[in-house]
């Protein structure tokens, strides 16, 4: 066993650390099957080993079914549509009840307030899934934050109002905002109170720096107000005992007044197991106390697979070996390495987060410093007098000038790390730290952990040919990899996803037909990354202006017009002639590649397909992107007799026009396997052949 594990384990031998890693691995192998043969192995060895006290191999194995049920279990639990229950908190055009001893996120705007015990009439809220690798999961998300459901509102009665301390809360704020300058007061809410409501600019600048947890309650605070309020205390008490039972008991009311937010919580169980382990109990080790935080916060077990959670504990983890990595005795060096360490071991969720860091995040510690030592003792002065709140404002809007400026410089991109890779980057890691001290091995584990960065790096562009059906709700973008050569088959809100895949140059975006839901988010693509040309058909005017604006080569195409694109043979089966409707002169597309054929057919009308088949234009194909979304202005029966697909994907996401039509579902059912965006999520078509996100067939 490593010394510095060791060093950690005396005296109490901190066995509560094992049922720790098994909650670990466990937590992970619910997200990824894979991981679940891990826990078996791992808890086949704990019962193997003769030193590690039965209690801990029966609490490993109680949190196991602990956590598999919350995991299964329903969401939300049970559907209402009409309830009575407390405002806890407004966010925006959305507030948080409290119904019985459940809480429930309602989305609507109304004149409740927190305090007010009102009555609501909901209605369902659709959750989103996800619907790639890295894509948002609001349910894990809703789970793991606490809710019993979410909601929309129909309607709300205020029946009477309470002064509770979500009441206090929002008071202190109201006043507050009408006291202080208007950007300093964003700032002072969000390092006062946690609720962090900052321009998203800001938000993002912090990000690429590694700087974006200053924003929230954390142990920083904790740390700041205790030592604070136990110095002053002690002034006037004399008396150190009582001096920091209260300073306790103030930041106990501080945690509860602000939410129980998750690193607050955190930090300060560890400050009260520590402060009593050191006057009374004395056999506790900083690794138990850690163990022993972590267990409790987990009363939610769902807890654990939110961001703030992971990455609290995480950096508290690494924070507690911190002295036996750094023997540097300049503080400066020190706070560097300190903050370089942590940036390694947080690595995978933040890129995850931002997909982007500046290379100034290595010197990210001297803003740290500044945040801790300036703004935040600042924003506790502003409690007492806000008006001084206006002589600062100067400097923080030319520190935030500052922020951006040094964030936008040398940014690195990385696309999103799954599991697996998650698992070998901390394997690697693990191994570097453990061996600082041999330095036979040192220079061969670093040249290796550089290896796996950029294997890394490069991991979403080793496959060299596929097509990928993007889940963008009501509208369609395909994603094609032709031989490395990557293009666009529509544009409708994929920007996210080609940040997740560090997708930063396209050979081309072939637009059919310039309706919102085919080209969203052209605009935004354009102006972010490298786009060589653009494609529409010849009768489209719709985009011409975006492209001017944005200096990108436009391109009208027409019947008989051939692209080609790495491997990829594109030709242009129509428009012919103008059919003077916009759906009905969508660019139709035949696509060649991986030696299988792909008719893209935009929002093609069933007058479209009885031109393609006047000219004799249409063949067997093996995969059918299918008309308009599976309206039945489109896919006829003779279009269908001809066309005869193996595969038909339909892109489409919660409407109210009817779609898919049922009618035209059984039409393709004759053919084809039916795969629809909105069940299926993204849908990928490779030499391996096609593999939904999630395996939903509509055949």
């Amino acid at each position: 066993m490593p010394s510095f594990w060791k060093s950690r384990l005396e005296p109490l031998s901190s066995n509560l650390h094992f049922i720790v890693i098994g909650i670990v691995i466990l937590s992970v192998g619910l997200l990824k099957s894979f991981f679940l043969l891990a826990f078996i192995i791992y808890f086949i060895y704990l019962f193997k080993r003769r030193d590690i006290p039965r209690a801990i191999k029966i609490s490993l194995f109680i949190f196991a079914v602990i956590f598999i049920v919350a995991y299964y279990i329903p969401y939300p639990l049970k559907e209402i549509n009409s309830c009575k229950g407390l405002v806890l908190e407004k966010k925006n055009n959305k507030i948080v009840v409290l119904v019985g001893f459940k809480k429930y996120l309602i989305y609507g705007k109304s004149l409740a307030i927190p305090g007010d015990y009102v009555s609501l009439e909901l209605r369902e809220k659709t959750l989103n899934l996800p619907d790639y690798s890295g894509d948002f999961n609001e349910v894990l998300y809703l789970k793991a934050s606490g809710y019993s459901g979410t909601y929309r509102l129909n309607s709300l009665t205020i029946i009477k109002s309470y002064k509770t301390l979500g009441y206090l809360k929002y008071l202190s704020l109201e006043y507050y905002k009408k006291q202080m300058a208007p950007n300093i007061y964003l700032l002072f809410k969000a390092l006062v109170f946690g609720d962090n409501t900052l321009d998203e600019s800001v938000k993002n600048s912090l990000g690429r720096l590694n700087l974006a947890h200053i924003l929230a309650l954390s142990g920083m605070h904790i740390h700041l107000i205790y030592l604070a309020s136990n110095k002053i205390l002690f002034l006037v008490t004399k008396r150190k005992y009582l001096s920091e039972k209260i300073s306790l008991a103030m930041l106990g009311l501080y945690t509860i007044f602000c939410g129980l937010q998750l690193s607050l919580l955190r930090a300060l169980i560890f400050l009260l197991l520590n402060y009593y382990n050191k006057n009374s109990l004395r056999v506790f080790t900083r690794l138990d106390l850690f163990s022993i935080t972590f267990l409790i916060i987990l009363i939610n077990p769902s807890r654990i697979y939110s961001l703030g959670f992971i990455l609290s504990f995480l950096s508290a983890f690494t924070l507690i070996f911190m002295d036996d990595f750094i023997k540097a005795k300049n503080k400066l060096l020190k706070d560097f390495l300190i903050g370089l360490i942590l940036l390694l071991v947080n690595f995978p969720f933040i890129t995850n987060i931002n997909n982007e860091m500046s290379i100034f995040s290595l010197v990210s510690f001297l803003l740290i410093d500044f945040y801790t030592y300036f703004f935040i003792p600042l924003s506790f002065l502003f409690l007492v007098v806000p008006s001084l709140s206006l002589f600062i404002e100067d400097i923080y809007l030319g520190f935030n000038s500052f922020i951006s400026l040094i964030s936008n410089s040398f940014c690195v991109s990385y696309p999103y790390m799954n599991s697996y890779f998650k698992l070998l980057y901390y394997l690697i890691l693990i191994f570097i730290l453990v061996g600082l001290d041999r330095k036979k091995i040192r220079k061969g584990l670093i040249f290796l952990f550089i290896s796996i960065l950029i294997l890394f790096k490069l991991s979403y562009k080793i496959e060299a040919n596929y097509l990928e059906f993007v889940s963008v709700g009501q509208g369609d973008t395909c994603y094609i990899n032709s031989n490395r050569k990557s293009f666009l088959i529509d544009c409708y809100n994929v920007k996210d996803f080609l940040e997740k895949r560090d997708i930063r140059s396209l050979e081309a975006i072939f637009i059919t037909h310039s309706d919102n839901d085919h080209m969203g988010d052209l605009a935004l693509v354009l102006g972010s990354i490298r786009v060589k040309a653009v494609y529409i058909n010849i009768y489209d005017n719709g985009i011409d202006e975006i492209c001017r604006g944005n200096r990108v080569k436009l391109i009208k195409l027409k019947k008989g017009d051939f692209i080609r694109i790495g491997e990829a043979s594109i030709r242009v089966l129509g428009p012919e002639n103008d059919l003077e409707e916009k759906n009905s002169n969508s660019l139709v597309l035949d696509i060649s590649m991986l030696n299988k054929s792909f008719l893209f057919m935009g929002d093609a009308t069933i007058k479209t397909e009885e031109a393609l088949i006047e000219a004799k234009a249409l063949k067997r194909y093996d995969l059918l992107k299918v008309g308009h979304h599976g309206s039945n202005t489109s896919s006829s029966s003779r279009f269908l007799e001809i066309v005869r697909p193996k595969y038909a994907i339909i892109s489409l996401g919660e409407n109210n026009y009817g779609m898919p039509n049922q009618e035209v579902l059984l039409r393709l059912r004759k053919y084809a396997e039916i795969y629809i965006t909105k069940a299926s999520g993204n849908i990928k078509f490779s030499s391996l052949g096609l593999k939904p996100f999630r395996n939903i067939c509509y055949n």
